[in-house]
């Protein structure tokens, strides 16, 4: 899985699968809203990447034993369909003996990106900023049907769109904004730069798990340490963009929300 490629894999879980999930969550987030309050809500320093309106937590804090068990089911079954139509990604990005047929999340092979795998809800005015993981695969899915919020979708930028606005600081839309059904599954590789595009109304939520081999060789771990090094670089160089400019996704810039691409 090199450079931009995204891939989508439809009803990879069932209705009483994502409604059970999402109910889930939706009343956790509820919950937590009211705990934190307005004040501790705007300023919540874990995730200085998300908008206020955004509560990303591990599945752990927000689901039962029997959610964090249907998440680690989901993610077993993504693999093995991946597995089935790229026989050569998996083994490509974890080796030989790295994943299991039986657990994702209890796979002591595999470093996950800190506090995932995790639900994140997204209410009106919620966004994530554009960024990279920087680990091996990234996998979401969708929880909210498509009626339950409007605005929303998975943002990505191409590499020549990003090389583009690093080079020149001119803010330019994002390449693909996709937008799947729920129980869909996307998956894409730790370069590609992509963003949570900002909610308008309603709540959106996903499942999202960000994972790399707990043993990397050194020229890996070196390659993946430069990266970070670039991004953060950049990041600090723009108030929290992977590059210079005034950032068009911004909720309240004034060049506005970009539009939408296809949403396959």
């Amino acid at each position: 899985m090199r450079g931009y490629s995204i891939i989508l894999l439809h009803d990879v879980a069932d209705a009483a699968e994502i409604d059970a999930l999402h109910s889930a969550a939706s009343g956790w987030a509820r919950c937590r809203r009211a705990e934190m309050g307005e004040s501790a809500h705007r300023h919540d320093r874990d995730h200085i990447d998300a908008h206020p309106e955004s509560l990303k937590t591990p599945i752990a804090s927000v689901l039962d034993m029997d959610g964090v068990t249907r998440c680690d089911v989901l993610l077993v079954r993504i693999l093995a369909r991946v597995e089935q139509i790229a026989p050569s990604l998996l083994l490509t990005l974890f080796g030989v003996n790295c994943l299991s047929d039986e657990t994702v999340v209890r796979n002591r092979k595999l470093n996950f990106t800190p506090n995932e795998p995790a639900i994140s809800v997204y209410t009106a005015g919620g966004y994530f900023r554009p960024h990279i993981d920087g680990e091996k695969l990234t996998v979401l899915v969708p929880l909210s049907s498509g009626h339950a919020f409007s605005g929303g979708g998975t943002a990505f930028w191409s590499i020549a769109a990003a090389r583009e606005i690093e080079r020149t600081g001119v803010d330019l839309p994002p390449t693909l904004v996709v937008k799947p059904p729920a129980g869909t599954a996307m998956l894409w590789a730790g370069d590609v730069v992509h963003a949570g595009q900002s909610v308008s109304s309603g709540e959106r939520i996903v499942l999202v798990a960000s994972f790399s081999p707990a043993v990397q060789t050194v020229g890996e771990r070196l390659r993946s340490l430069r990266r970070w090094i670039k991004h953060v670089g950049l990041c600090s160089k723009s108030n929290g963009t992977p590059w210079g400019g005034r950032p068009a996704w911004e909720v309240g810039s004034e060049r506005g929300a970009p539009s939408q691409g296809a949403a396959p």
